[in-house]
């Protein structure tokens, strides 16, 4: 397709994404996981709503993949988002739909993994100096 060819091309001639291909994978992903679970007969009112917050949290993990496509120390932050955004899958089949054999058991191992990996990669990036703010830590400052 247009698309992939696009990216392919993209990626071999710059090394690096740009920044559309990964809020648009993402969205396309949290959109078809809102489909699958958004459904079932239990939902009622939450349709909308639902697609909306698939919708933000697909942002936030699509943020830190464009980050991590420019600088891989995000690749932690990364992997943490991809896992919270499956526990919160589960946790919406579960409700919406029915529980599955260790259902419960998934989604919190894969929100606490994901949560665990989002701290370790933050505290890497500031450890390393790196600052959101475009200064150092002053915290890190009196450390040195």
């Amino acid at each position: 397709s247009w698309a992939g060819s696009r990216w392919i091309l993209q990626v071999g001639e710059t090394g690096k994404i740009r920044l559309a291909e990964p809020f648009a994978a993402w969205l396309a992903v949290a959109t078809f996981g809102w489909w699958l679970t958004a459904s079932g007969a239990k939902v009622g009112g939450l349709r909308w709503p639902a697609l909306g917050y698939a919708w933000l949290i697909s942002l936030t993990g699509a943020a830190a993949t464009w980050r991590w496509q420019m600088d891989g120390r995000w690749l932690l932050i990364t992997a943490g988002a991809l896992l919270f955004f499956a526990s919160d899958l589960i946790l919406a089949w579960q409700c919406f739909h029915a529980p599955f054999p260790y259902a419960s058991a998934w989604c919190w191992a894969t929100y606490g993994t994901g949560q665990m990996l989002i701290v370790l990669g933050v505290r890497h990036l500031s450890l390393a100096g790196y600052s959101a703010f475009g200064c150092r830590p002053p915290w890190l400052e009196s450390r040195l």
